[in-house]
């Protein structure tokens, strides 16, 4: 098995924010991107798995930002997977700019059974992967507030041009509502988003939000259903 996956992105305007530095949806939009190509030529893919009636979903990302995020034209990005955890397949992304780390993520895929919505335990990596994390310790889900130590702040519609090839919002979306509300120019230290619910077409979600000095907060319902929520560390 190619235990690790390297592969060079050409960073496009649309993909900067109105100081030129990569944008978080962005950022998720290539772990997505990346860790897809990787599982491609482990035979793992979304084409492979979709003939069994199977899907990759994430349900977490966790992200460490080393450097600042105005990047160069070219963003070198490599990834590889950790050891299955049951039914968790971690995986890990390192981004480079021009040599110099400046950001690593470690996300936490699951394999969903489309006919019944368990999820599927296989051995889809290889149970020998050997690779060490980069982190000295393993990611849980964030502390959850009850909404009513949150603030409302609006109600977004999932809109056709959100969707992904699986049927629901694309992950990197969220991020977008997470910069619309708080419109923070600062570069995070960490960031953690944790998916719970699907979001679909024309879905009405409310945002709420817990807003300090350097963590600001996001929280995605749906009626009294928690579809994510996530935290971002200045």
């Amino acid at each position: 098995m190619q235990e690790n996956y390297k592969k060079t992105f050409t960073i496009t305007n649309n993909q900067l924010d109105k100081n030129d530095h990569l944008t978080l949806g962005a950022i998720l939009d290539l772990i997505q991107e990346v860790s897809g190509n990787h599982a491609d030529t482990l035979n793992c893919g979304f084409d492979d798995l979709i003939k069994r009636r199977l899907i990759w979903v994430v349900v977490r990302h966790h992200i460490e930002f080393k450097n600042h995020l105005h990047v160069g034209k070219f963003v070198e990005i490599e990834t590889y997977p950790l050891k299955r955890r049951f039914v968790e397949y971690p995986r890990e992304v390192k981004m480079y700019d021009n040599g110099q780390l400046f950001l690593v993520c470690n996300t936490t895929w699951v394999v969903v059974d489309l006919d019944n919505f368990n999820f599927k335990s296989e051995d889809l990596h290889g149970d020998d992967v050997t690779r060490e994390s980069y982190f000295d310790k393993r990611f849980s889900k964030l502390p959850r507030k009850n909404k009513d130590e949150l603030q409302f702040s609006k109600t977004a519609k999932v809109e056709y041009s959100t969707l992904d090839h699986n049927g629901h919002m694309n992950n990197s979306r969220y991020l977008t509502w997470f910069l619309d509300i708080f419109r923070e120019e600062r570069d995070p230290k960490n960031f953690q988003i944790e998916y719970l619910k699907q979001c679909f077409l024309d879905e009405n979600v409310d945002l709420y939000v817990s807003d300090e000095k350097d963590t600001k907060e996001l929280y995605g319902f749906n009626g009294d259903e928690l579809k994510f929520y996530c935290r971002a560390e200045y």
